[in-house]
């Protein structure tokens, strides 16, 4: 019981700190987040509360090596919760992740509001996406990185990219404002890139 204190009282600093950090985003609290979240998991003698499984899941979805974790959460959360519309909302959103939807995760995790995690969520996915474009483009066109990143506006991109100095992107060619798709090619090569980086973390899990 003293353990479970404990637990619950790092993992509410959790929770305070990623307030407090507003839209900045580091990996290595999220990190910490989710090991605190599944050790309390596995403290307990009940089942999570719904709001406790969807910050977890949101966890999943901002840290390395998180596809089965995040299937296999899924799969014992109790029948009754999956009814909830934000828990629904979430899974959503992970399963467009999985096949690598990544327009419409950008999206949906847009309109995502539940838990206590969703501010939390947008400002990991465009560390990890604005990760990706890094190391998959070499230019890209405005509304392509716009349309990966979830941006609904110019200015909204441009407002993230002056705030984190995002200097080191790909080169945005701001000529090539026409209304675009995302071809099969731009995706398969970000699917390629998250398989890659997802297989050399699970190594080095296992390395250590």
């Amino acid at each position: 019981e003293e353990e479970i204190k404990t637990l619950e009282a790092q993992i509410q600093s959790f929770y305070d700190t990623v307030r407090d950090a507003g839209s900045t985003f580091d990996p290595e609290l999220a990190k910490e987040f989710l090991e605190t979240f599944e050790e309390f998991e596995l403290s307990i003698d009940s089942f999570l509360s719904l709001e406790q499984y969807i910050d977890l899941m949101v966890l999943y979805f901002v840290t390395d090596n998180w596809r089965n974790p995040a299937k296999f959460l899924w799969k014992r959360i109790p029948k009754a919760m999956k009814k909830d519309k934000a828990l629904v909302q979430v899974w959503e959103i992970g399963k467009c992740l999985f096949q690598y939807k990544y327009p419409e995760a950008a999206q949906a995790i847009r309109d995502f509001k539940g838990g206590n995690l969703s501010d939390y969520l947008r400002s990991g996915y465009y560390h990890i996406m604005n990760g990706f474009i890094n190391q998959a483009y070499q230019n890209i066109d405005d509304d392509t990185y716009r349309l990966l990143m979830g941006f609904s506006s110019a200015k909204e991109q441009k407002a993230y990219l002056s705030y984190y100095n995002k200097e080191v992107q790909p080169k945005i060619d701001a000529a090539k404002n026409e209304k675009i798709e995302i071809n099969a090619s731009h995706l398969d090569t970000l699917k390629k890139l998250a398989e890659f980086i997802e297989k050399e973390g699970a190594t080095q899990i296992e390395r250590e």
